[in-house]
């Protein structure tokens, strides 16, 4: 398999991945918007941001079995190895996620302990 193709199977896996991801976040989070009033305008509270992470976290270890489970099944067998390079990138979406999540958490943090609306 040429290098181009690798590069472009793994991008395609990457974004994949995201498009995924977010679909299940938004699911996933609309099923907890059910129980509790979820506005932007209001501050996020500290239950509310430890609902939010354990959704993200749960999502993203649900993510990491299927799909590392799913590539490292086809990883010995040749003839899939285009599938490999497409499943590899959209396991690693739940890294990229998770440290966005954790990067926005603590920036929402700082300024709400400074007093700073959103």
């Amino acid at each position: 398999m040429d290098a181009l193709t690798v590069i472009s199977l793994f991008l395609a896996g990457l974004i994949a991945g995201v498009l995924a991801w977010t679909r299940i976040a938004r699911t996933a989070f609309a099923l907890s918007r059910n129980t509790r009033d979820l506005r932007t305008s209001t501050p996020l509270s500290e239950p509310l941001k430890r609902s939010a992470l354990r959704i993200v976290l749960s999502i993203a270890g649900i993510w990491l079995v299927i799909f590392g489970g799913v590539t490292f099944y086809l990883y010995d067998r040749d003839a899939h190895a285009g599938w490999v390079w497409f499943l590899g990138a959209m396991t690693l979406t739940p890294f990229m996620v998770v440290t966005n999540f954790l990067l926005v958490l603590r920036r929402v943090n700082k300024r709400a302990s400074k007093g700073v609306a959103l």
